[in-house]
């Protein structure tokens, strides 16, 4: 092997190097993307469920008042 070919070969490998790091660190930060990705979807998934904890209690206390409202009402005159 001339040594201009050597000089080109380790050229050509030292760039495939880099590149190939390069590849590794987009991969491990694809990877840290998709993990952030998850822990939002679980974090948006708990604030869902917390909304239908809230508004089913919201329903159901507007539902007992409503029924008090209507019993306490259907048994006096219309007056305070």
């Amino acid at each position: 092997m001339t040594p201009a070919t050597r000089r080109q070969l380790q050229t050509i490998l030292d760039r495939h190097n880099d590149l190939a790091r390069a590849l590794r660190r987009t991969s491990d930060a694809s990877d840290a993307a998709q993990a952030a990705l998850e822990a939002s979807g679980r974090a948006l998934r708990d604030a869902n469920q917390g909304m239908r904890e809230a508004l089913d209690g919201l329903i159901a206390a507007n539902g007992a008042a409503l029924a008090l409202f209507h019993t306490t009402d259907a048994g006096s005159d219309g007056e305070a």
